[in-house]
């Protein structure tokens, strides 16, 4: 499904949320923009922060 929706975009970009219970902060949005501005066709990801409870 997700592979059909990119191909349909009529969008220069997309992005995709994996984990959907998470919110995007400001900083990984505006880090996200600045790849956009800088690069031809950028991958950007992060990987989930986690707090040791223990």
């Amino acid at each position: 499904m997700l592979g059909r929706t990119n191909v349909d975009a009529r969008v220069v970009n997309v992005m995709v949320m994996v984990d959907g219970a998470r919110i995007l902060s400001p900083d990984i949005a505006r880090l996200v923009f600045t790849a956009l501005e800088a690069f031809d066709h950028p991958f950007v990801y992060t990987l989930g922060m986690q707090r040791d409870l223990a």
